[in-house]
């Protein structure tokens, strides 16, 4: 990307780039762009990112960092409470990280999709990709954030997601742990990967346990090797 001196062929691209033609928005040079929602679906993800940032970013990072910055603060606040609660969340807990109200909630995550950061699918919000979110999670460290920061969003989203999953050892755990190592408790974050752990382990006793005693048992019925001979 670093080698386009100009924005020209994103507005109107010649005819003998067949990719761009066919899967970017063409509009006559001078036009106004149309917003990302309108844009073919087969747009490949590098292009459809370069064409949703503001100017023209020189990395992907740059692209997603150009349009956080673009945010409110409080919309900005909210999207990196979703990026540490992992790529794909429950809408309803960034509003609980941050104390913000479910109007402010919503509008910063409309905001979100409307700009290329997140997707819904079947009502589930996550980001567009991995790197979407490690880009954002990145904001959230020095120099762009002080450095207690990231950790205390951590902590509260940690302490959040606990209140909402009262069930002890349930895939929460995975989570919750990744939350606590960014907070700084790696006891904790272990203590929580041994609970799921265990549920996991339980889970399959539950489930196979009652098949391995049957063959176990199967087995015991058959004459040994010394007592066929």
């Amino acid at each position: 990307m670093r080698g386009v001196k100009t924005q020209r062929w994103l507005a109107s691209p010649p005819a003998r780039w067949p990719a761009t033609r066919f899967w970017s928005p063409v509009v006559p040079a001078g036009s106004a762009r149309p917003p990302p929602s309108a844009w073919p679906r087969r747009v490949p993800f590098l292009v459809e990112e370069v064409l949703a940032a503001p100017g023209l970013p020189g990395s992907f990072r740059e692209s997603v960092r150009a349009r956080l910055s673009a945010l409110a603060g409080e919309e900005r606040l909210l999207l990196e409470a979703a990026a540490v609660l992992g790529r794909h969340f429950d809408w309803r807990l960034p509003g609980q990280v941050t104390g913000h109200s479910p109007e402010l909630v919503a509008r910063a995550l409309e905001r979100g999709a409307g700009d290329l950061l997140l997707t819904v699918t079947a009502g589930e919000f996550g980001f567009r990709h991995a790197l979407t979110r490690d880009a954002v999670l990145e904001m959230t460290l020095p120099p762009h954030r002080t450095a207690p920061h990231r950790t205390a969003l951590s902590a509260a989203a940690l302490a959040t997601v606990e209140a909402a999953n009262p069930d002890p050892g349930g895939p929460w755990c995975d989570l919750a742990a990744e939350l606590a190592v960014m907070a700084g408790n790696r006891e904790q974050a272990g203590e929580l990967l041994a609970a799921f752990g265990c549920s996991l382990a339980g889970a399959w006793c539950a489930g196979h346990g009652g098949r391995y005693a049957a063959a176990r048992g199967s087995d015991a019925h058959r004459p040994r090797r010394e007592d066929r001979q």
